[in-house]
């Protein structure tokens, strides 16, 4: 499979996904289903960020910059498209697992968040 046809492919797949788990969590959001463990529904869970729309990158960028000259714009709507997706769950993902206490970061995330080990070595002696 050529390369070009392999990134569409990839690109497809996770759009295919990312479409499927934001339109079931609405779904769960809408419903106002109740946890059995805590009561609580989805949306308290969660906190606002699950119902903040995220700006649509995809519809708006062609409209207002236009597409530069030599761009492949089926491919660029759709990693434009990706990045709309991804961005309308990972704020209220990462915020639900930073609460519950289920985010924990690998030596190596720590790393690259951190932009090396100095600064998180600097900020762990403040605490001392």
């Amino acid at each position: 499979m050529p390369r070009d046809e392999a990134k569409s492919t990839d690109i497809d797949e996770y759009i295919q996904r990312q479409e499927f788990l934001n339109t079931n969590f609405r779904r769960v959001i809408a419903s106002g289903a109740r946890s059995k463990e805590d009561g609580k529904s989805m949306k308290e869970k969660m906190g606002p960020l699950c119902t903040h729309k995220c700006p649509q990158l995809h519809l708006e960028f062609p409209l207002k910059a236009g597409w530069p000259n030599g761009v492949d714009r089926d491919f660029a709507y759709k990693v434009l498209y990706r990045a709309s997706l991804g961005a309308s769950s990972h704020p209220w993902l990462m915020s639900y697992m930073i609460q519950s206490g289920s985010f924990f970061l690998t030596p190596d995330q720590e790393a690259k968040r951190w932009h090396g080990l100095m600064n998180l070595t600097i900020l762990l002696s403040l605490d001392s």
